[in-house]
């Protein structure tokens, strides 16, 4: 059994599906990752999509999945749960995440000799947008926000130079 939050499938995908995500200019993997982080609701605007989610959780249901061992409400209601759960987080409520970020930076100006805060928004979420790819490498996993292995390169490059600043100031007995 497979434990690990993350999995890697390999599939074969319909020419019907291949060909309408070329007519329709949008790419198989952004499909499928779009559809199930809709589902899961593990995406960072998760409030902005509850009828397209309503209608995954519908799809999910009418497949019959699970219903082997739970009834339709169960099911609906383990879907209710997950939203749930998944709403706790910070960066699943904007007035939250700010909040967070301010007393992050309080926290660091109280420390200016010891602490500094990069913003990583900054160069994941260009204009403050949400952005599943970055320079043409995938930086999102499937839960929306962490980034995968392959997200290293293309992060790394973004984030370094602010660390070398970083650094090359505290060498110099700057602030």
């Amino acid at each position: 059994m497979n434990t690990s939050l993350e999995q890697t499938l390999r599939l074969i995908l319909p020419w019907q599906f291949l060909f309408m995500c070329k007519l329709t200019d949008v790419t198989p993997d952004t499909v499928i990752d779009r559809f199930m982080n809709d589902l899961g609701q593990e995406i960072w605007k998760r409030r902005e999509n509850d009828a397209v989610r309503q209608t995954l959780v519908d799809y999910f249901v009418l497949c019959g999945y699970g219903q082997k061992w739970y009834t339709e409400q169960e099911i609906r209601q383990m879907f209710r749960e997950l939203d749930a759960i998944g709403s706790l987080w910070p960066e699943n409520d904007p007035a939250r995440l700010a909040r967070f970020n301010q007393l992050l930076r309080e926290a660091a100006a109280r420390y200016p000799s010891k602490a500094t805060v990069v913003d990583l928004k900054a160069f994941v979420c260009p204009g403050g947008k949400y952005v599943a790819t970055l320079d043409g490498y995938l930086i999102r996993s499937s839960d929306g926000i962490h980034f995968p292995h392959d997200a290293i390169p293309p992060v790394a490059a973004k984030v370094l130079p602010a660390l070398r600043s970083i650094a090359a100031n505290a060498k110099a007995g700057k602030s």
